[in-house]
């Protein structure tokens, strides 16, 4: 089933999420499962960083000065030393910000004039691959694709001109780039602005940290997909929400998510979720060590 997908819809989940709408129901809440290594860093309340242990405890705010009004996609360097995340007044207008784990004042990374987001880290921790229109077209979606940013050195490069809308971007071990493009599909970029389809639709992809598996939203639940054959699995069946967000624990044996401004743990072969944080304000959850 061909899967449509544009920025529009990903936020407007993620605000519906936020407030706690859609149908009645939900997943089935168990026990926690047992303390994992890593530490998640998330949002609450649209613009306050948060960070919480997998089992629940250590909770604590990230102190931000003079930070945007509306921060999203928060992702930790492979370092774990610092958060890079997208903000703005709005999802159509934000920018990429960097900010050290203990906080203070973000530092701005880009300065267009419409949309700049969905960042992810290279394995070295020394670059930011990440959507931008580069302000070619105002408030409209079309045209935004993947660039590279170092951080170093080195010039800011377009990596697709493909996808016409693409988003989240995702990095393997090996620094291998994946992404989706306007008509849902799963790409990996093969370099030289060429790019092959995996074989699956879906959209917010994250690659697990041992290279072995693509996680991934279709229709409103988390999938997987193993990168040696293309098997696909799903992991969640929740009729009455949306899922969001998917990230791996550090050893690749779980995922979190959001889901109705909640967050959730799920063991990455499928089963009951399991709740994280059930404060119906938290969103964008991302998972490293410790």
């Amino acid at each position: 089933m061909m899967i449509s997908y544009n920025r529009t819809l990903y936020y407007l989940l993620l605000l519906l999420m936020m407030s706690g709408c859609g149908g009645g129901g939900g997943v089935n809440v168990a026990e926690r499962p047992a303390p994992d290594t890593g530490i998640l860093v998330f949002v609450r309340d649209g613009n306050r960083l948060m960070t919480i242990r997998p089992d629940g405890t250590q909770e604590q705010e990230i102190p931000l000065t003079n930070a945007p009004s509306r921060l999203f996609d928060p992702v930790w360097n492979t370092k774990r030393t610092q958060i890079a995340f997208s903000g703005g007044p709005d999802s159509f207008e934000t920018e990429l910000y960097l900010v050290n784990r203990r906080g203070g004042e973000p530092q701005r990374l880009t300065n267009h004039p419409s949309y700049d987001g969905t960042p992810c880290w290279d394995v070295e921790g020394e670059s930011l691959s990440w959507v931008t229109s580069k302000g070619n077209r105002g408030r409209q979606e079309v045209g935004e694709e993947v660039w590279l940013l170092p951080l170093i050195q080195g010039a800011v490069q377009q990596l697709t001109s493909d996808a016409i809308i693409a988003q989240t971007p995702t990095r393997s071990p090996k620094n291998e780039l994946v992404y989706t493009n306007h008509k849902g599909e799963l790409r990996l970029w093969n370099g030289n602005n060429t790019s092959r389809a995996l074989g699956a639709n879906g959209n917010q992809a994250a690659w697990s940290p041992d290279g072995t598996r693509i996680a991934f939203i279709q229709n409103g639940d988390v999938w997987t997909m193993r990168i040696s054959d293309g098997t696909v699995a799903q992991v969640t069946n929740t009729p009455a929400q949306e899922e969001a967000t998917p990230s791996w624990s550090p050893d690749s044996t779980q995922l979190s998510f959001a889901a109705k401004g909640n967050l959730y743990l799920v063991v990455a072969m499928g089963g009951t979720p399991q709740v994280l944080l059930s404060t119906g304000r938290d969103s964008f959850p991302n998972w490293t060590r410790k």
